[in-house]
């Protein structure tokens, strides 16, 4: 499976793709290209969104199991 990072990384670099192209599109007054483009951008950036908020949610479920299994080794060794 792909983590994470490389995930979000590579979303990120489509988004800006998606950004420049939609912009040259716009100077060129292509107006259907230019809404394509920027429209595409806010998706991607939606998906970079959800993989973050993913990628946070398992740290903090690592969290509280790492947090748990200290409580109970503290516990059996008194």
């Amino acid at each position: 499976m792909i983590s994470a990072r490389l995930r979000y990384t590579g979303l990120s670099l489509l988004a800006l793709a998606a950004l420049i192209t939609g912009l040259a599109q716009l100077l060129d007054r292509a107006w259907p290209g230019a809404v394509l483009g920027l429209a595409l951008t806010v998706v991607l950036l939606l998906g970079c969104r959800r993989i973050r908020r993913t990628a946070e949610h398992h740290q903090d479920e690592q969290r509280r199991e790492l947090e748990a299994l200290r409580a109970a080794t503290e516990r059996t060794s008194i």
